[in-house]
């Protein structure tokens, strides 16, 4: 065949390519698949952050951001091995936040790629959920990596003879006299797990002091308790009245006006809402995704002294106060502590619907609302302070 009409034939055949496509997806879907801006990775020098990630029909996406030092995005770029509803969806997005802030990232919702993209089709909405859940975790990743102090601590328990293992973490936007946010690992976990280092920093950078510490049994200061968690559990619960004090003692030149806050998830929210609720130093409890009563744990036994001694159940009674000092929140699909937890917490304090964050996904970590979340856990602490920091 000459050249001229393979040319042709090759052009035309494109068109039919893109006129089939039109049929099926809307013009500008199929402009951004056929030729995406944006497409492909920068040289190393030109990305200050970056973020794989791959869905569970096995497409990956992955992109590229140059954010300067105002944290405004001066150049993104994307890579994605999907469909072409996939690279037109990574391609809009970067066309969006260019130019933009890490804030504008923060508060972009998939409903508003689509609206770009002039209409996903139906089966294809999961692109922009995709996608935007990459760009949050990616500007949690890169919040995490900006510059923040870190003191690492040692909290005497048992007459000394253990340290609990702790983190202080503050920021430049940290005031010499703020309020002291104790921040609680779940059950496992410990002050570098992703979630607990994420919100450390994330209230640090807001302007507060922030501790974080390994209870016995877990993280670094399992080194001198090892990992039996169960013989230590009631420990575990009580320490936080050691570590309550401590700040108050040790830390009083930082802390401003005796306002200490526990924040935690899971096991953390447990003892916010047993030994943390009963401890009338602490100003404000922000306890999530809690379990209510331990009987109803599956797979770890505990012995009944325990059960009772770590279940919110026993402690939590309704009173006026409470809507002044707790915030609580749960995501439905948790598969690790039933949303209905949630539910019979609030009515046992009898808290107004203004002081329960409910999530319809997030799973136990509230993947995908975590940014929601801090904000409204900032919100509510600057409310009930009456600050503004």
């Amino acid at each position: 065949m000459p050249n001229k009409n393979f040319d042709e034939f090759v052009d035309n055949l494109q068109k039919e390519i893109i006129e089939k496509d039109i049929q099926d997806h809307n013009d500008r879907i199929v402009k951004l698949f056929h030729d995406p801006p944006n497409w492909g990775k920068p040289p190393d020098d030109e990305i200050t952050v970056s973020k794989s990630y791959k869905n569970i029909r096995n497409e990956t996406m992955e992109f590229f951001l140059k954010i300067n030092d105002n944290d405004i995005i001066e150049r993104a770029s994307f890579l994605t091995d999907g469909c072409g509803c996939m690279v037109a969806t990574g391609s809009q997005i970067t066309l969006l936040i260019t130019g933009q802030s890490i804030e504008y990232i923060e508060k972009l919702k998939p409903e508003e790629v689509d609206e770009a993209l002039n209409g996903l089709p139906a089966d294809e909405k999961h692109c922009a959920d995709f996608a935007v859940n990459i760009l949050r975790r990616l500007v949690e990743d890169y919040l995490i990596a900006k510059e923040m102090l870190e003191e690492d601590v040692d909290i005497p328990v048992d007459d000394g003879k253990i340290n609990l293992k702790g983190t202080i973490y503050y920021s430049k936007n940290t005031l010499p006299k703020a309020p002291f946010i104790i921040n609680m690992a779940g059950f496992g976990d410990h002050r570098e797990s992703y979630f607990v280092k994420l919100f450390s920093k994330k209230f640090a950078n807001a302007g507060f002091y922030v501790l974080t510490y390994d209870y016995r049994a877990h993280g670094e200061t399992a080194k001198q308790t090892r990992r039996n968690i169960s013989k230590v559990m009631q420990q575990i619960f009580t320490d936080i009245e050691i570590v309550i004090t401590w700040v108050l003692e040790k830390q009083n030149e930082r802390l401003l006006e005796d306002n200490i806050v526990l924040f935690g998830r899971s096991l953390g929210g447990a003892i916010i809402l047993t030994q943390g609720y009963i401890d009338e130093r602490v100003k404000l409890l922000l306890a999530m995704c809690i379990r209510f009563d331990y009987h109803t744990v599956p797979t770890v036994r505990f012995s009944e002294e325990d059960i009772e001694f770590i279940s919110p159940k026993y402690y939590l009674k309704k009173n006026p106060k409470n809507n002044e000092r707790i915030l609580i929140g749960h995501c439905q699909d948790d598969d690790i502590i039933p949303f209905n937890n949630l539910l019979q917490i609030k009515e046992q304090l009898g808290l107004s619907d203004e002081n329960v964050i409910i999530y319809e996904g997030g799973k136990h970590a509230f993947s995908g609302y975590r940014h929601d979340l801090f904000f409204r856990s900032i919100e509510f602490i600057n409310k009930k302070l009456n600050i503004k920091l």
